[in-house]
């Protein structure tokens, strides 16, 4: 069994080989029953160390892909086959499809990464940082394990801040997490059961999918429209098959951009109340608004305790960090705080007590202020951009966040266009990972936050290059 296994990818080879497998059994390449190599001859076969493939065996088996027989061997699982609904979707987990997808992004070769909706590193104000982290290293307590809820001044400093979301909570309603994707499988855990179905906004953060593909949930797709996801197209999924849950990013919408307004919203929880499902509300980007202040978020405007409400500091600050927030009645999180317990035990005290100085200090205030005029130009530049360059690609234009999201033009294939792209030194995020249902239309997302306007307009004449070769190619398909 030959895997194609890349030795210089940022993705670990462990999980190379659980995507690979996973996605050879989903096509029916491998079968329920067949025999997979031993330990032993697929190190051989692939040059790795036993222990990568016995990790690597020990992940699929955990997400149920293959099992052991002692004295047997390791083969393909009998997987039950979901219930066709209409418009379910039983996840696909694929490399094209997964979390990895995105991370993968950071090519080391690469000249021009516009993959990743991630902050410029250039702005992260490494000395008022350090300074915090050195009062957190002399606090000895913080070296230890700390709370599972999260460090108090963490917590306390969160709710301050989460009151420029029009959010007034107190710290104990607060947990902290690590990072925004651990909050959302809290919540999925804690929430729903691997019978139930969620509903996801179609396109959607591919880390959610992953999180729905390994507990083998279905997933009902909501369609994004220009004022938010389409309730008239969620009542429709609502009386025929009852999601127990609902994952919104309604401020910024990864990947479109699109900003719920307040009425939507209101409408939203009105749904909720009338069909009984709780709603997962992920604002990561709320805090990065350009033209107008973002309206408040979700859960403010929740007096049933149904939304969920997460954020993290990995788009508005750095992803280093590792550090998110989870704001739930103290019922959920009591079952929250069970979870992260048996998750990873505690979020770093060491990194939140840094945190929660430069919190306090208002530092993060000022940086915000600087990053989002620094982006909002970045936004503007981008679109002039796209207009002048790539007239023909229809775009979204973000009021806020970290990337945009393009329609490709019919006749143009997706998947090629970024092998082409990164053959050139360009990465982009491709569409495919963000629907769990294959498109007819292919997409693209790409990151203005993180590059200059000349390396936008070089990625975008990249691109506009790669279209007129695709199609010459086409002509030329054609004639023959």
């Amino acid at each position: 069994m030959k895997l194609d296994l890349v030795r210089d990818d940022s993705v670990p080879l462990y999980m190379q080989i659980v995507y690979r497998i996973s996605h050879l059994i989903e096509r029916g390449v491998l079968t329920p029953g067949s025999r997979l190599p031993t330990v032993r001859q697929m190190s051989q076969d692939q040059g790795l160390g036993r222990m990568t493939v016995q990790t690597a065996y020990a992940e699929l088996q955990a997400r149920g892909w293959i099992e052991s027989v002692v004295g047997r061997g390791t083969f393909v699982a009998e997987r039950p086959q979901a219930q066709a609904l209409p418009q379910a979707i039983s996840p696909r987990v694929e490399v094209p499809g997964s979390l990895a997808a995105l991370l993968e992004t950071q090519a080391p070769m690469a000249r021009l990464v516009l993959g990743q909706a991630a902050p410029a590193e250039e702005t992260f104000p490494i000395k008022n940082f350090k300074a915090c982290l050195n009062v957190a290293l002399n606090k000895v307590h913080h070296l230890s394990y700390g709370s599972v809820l999260g460090e108090e001044s963490l917590r306390a400093q969160m709710s301050r801040v989460l009151m420029t979301r029009g959010l007034a909570v107190s710290p104990d309603s607060v947990i902290i997490s690590s990072g925004a994707q651990q909050a959302i499988e809290l919540a999925i855990r804690t929430l729903t059961t691997p019978d139930q179905s969620v509903a996801v906004e179609a396109p959607v953060y591919p880390g959610v999918l992953e999180v729905l593909a390994s507990r083998r949930q279905r997933i009902m797709e909501v369609p994004v429209e220009e004022s938010g996801l389409s309730l008239t197209q969620l009542e429709k999924l609502m009386l025929r098959d009852r999601p127990a849950l609902l994952y919104t990013v309604p401020t910024f919408q990864n990947p479109t951009g699109t900003v719920t307004d307040v009425e939507h919203r209101k409408a939203l929880l009105r749904m909720a109340e009338e069909y009984d499902f709780y709603i997962l509300e992920d604002d990561v980007y709320g805090h990065l608004a350009f033209d107008s202040p973002a309206p408040p978020c979700l859960k403010s405007l929740d007096d049933t305790g149904r939304v969920i409400y997460i954020t993290s500091f990995s788009k508005s600050l750095i992803p280093a960090l590792r550090l998110g927030a989870v704001v739930a009645t103290p019922g959920q999180l009591a079952a929250f705080t069970q979870k992260k317990q048996t998750a990873d035990l505690v979020s770093s005290s060491l990194m939140q007590s840094a945190l929660a100085e430069f919190l306090r200090r208002g530092y993060y205030e000022n940086h915000l202020q600087r990053v989002r005029e620094l982006y909002r130009e970045r936004r503007d530049a981008a679109c002039q951009t796209l207009n002048d360059v790539l007239p023909e690609m229809r775009y979204w234009t973000p009021r806020g966040g970290l990337s945009m999201w393009l329609q490709l033009p019919a006749e143009i294939d997706e998947a090629q266009l970024f092998v082409q792209a990164r053959k050139r030194g360009l990465v982009v995020a491709r569409g495919e990972p963000f629907f769990a249902r294959p498109q007819p239309r292919g997409f693209l997302r790409l990151s203005f936050a993180s590059v200059s306007r000349p390396k936008f307009r070089q990625a975008a004449s990249t691109l506009a290059d790669l279209l007129k070769e695709q199609r010459r190619s086409l002509q030329r398909s054609t004639q023959k």
